[in-house]
């Protein structure tokens, strides 16, 4: 279970191609890592909109071989994909780790690896659409905020996210 993990997982994690039965697995680390990480710079009605979404196209993303899991121990403990915008940009999609492992230097090596792999297929530049408490996260992996906007979420409410770039813009 997520709440059970150590620090010695975040180590042991390693990373893999996403499998079309992994879904529930990403979702769980998706809802824990909103409810636990993303509650204190939006909230609680946000935070609960946010969360019952799921990753729209995941299926597809999965079978195109561009979303990734780190897994410990057989269990999903980190994710991320990534979505072609242009033959040479990508856009990093659902980046998130399990909370208890959270700091601990597996969102650096999911990001990696999804960079690694959309750089196989051309890829040189990488957008994000950052949540407000992943900001610091993206600038310290050489990302750097172009703009904030508003994000409307499926029940109306509007989140706050922030548009974050690496590479020639």
């Amino acid at each position: 279970m997520l709440a059970e993990l150590t620090l010695a997982d975040a180590a042991e994690a390693g990373i893999r191609l996403a499998r079309p039965e992994d879904d529930a697995a990403i979702h769980a680390v998706l809802v824990a890592g909103i409810f636990t990480l993303c509650r204190a710079a939006y909230g609680d009605a946000i935070v609960e909109a946010w969360a019952a979404r799921r990753i729209p196209g995941l299926q597809d993303v999965i079978a195109d071989g561009r979303f990734f899991v780190a897994e410990t121990s057989g269990e999903v403990v980190a994710i991320g994909g990534w979505s072609p915008e242009s033959p040479d940009l990508a856009w990093i999609r659902a980046l998130f780790v399990a909370p208890p492992l959270a700091g601990h230097g597996l969102g650096p090596r999911i990001l990696a690896e999804v960079e690694r792999r959309a750089g196989g297929r051309g890829r040189t530049r990488f957008g994000a659409r950052a949540g407000l408490n992943a900001v610091s996260f993206y600038a310290r992996q050489g990302y750097r905020e172009i703009e904030r906007g508003p994000l409307e979420l499926d029940t109306g409410l509007v989140m706050e996210h922030v548009l974050m770039w690496k590479g020639a813009r």
